[in-house]
């Protein structure tokens, strides 16, 4: 799946609340945990992940990662 947020829409709490009710709904699916790939470290939907409590379980090479969220 690919999700982006047109400029003009960004930083407008879209984004969270699309992860919100994803993990939401994962949750009442008894699914623990979503993991992305990020292919570039400095992009602005990469500092999302991260603000949103995605953390890094691995480095491919420079500049891509995938990240995990613990859904709780």
């Amino acid at each position: 799946m690919h999700i982006d947020i047109l400029p003009e829409y960004q930083h407008m709490g879209i984004g969270k609340n699309l992860m919100d009710t994803l993990t939401q709904h994962l949750r009442e699916n008894g699914i623990d945990h979503v993991s992305v790939c990020c292919t570039d470290t400095g992009s602005a939907g990469y500092r999302f992940y991260k603000k949103y409590g995605f953390r890094k379980i691995r480095t491919y090479i420079r500049g891509i990662e995938s990240l995990t969220f613990d859904i709780k």
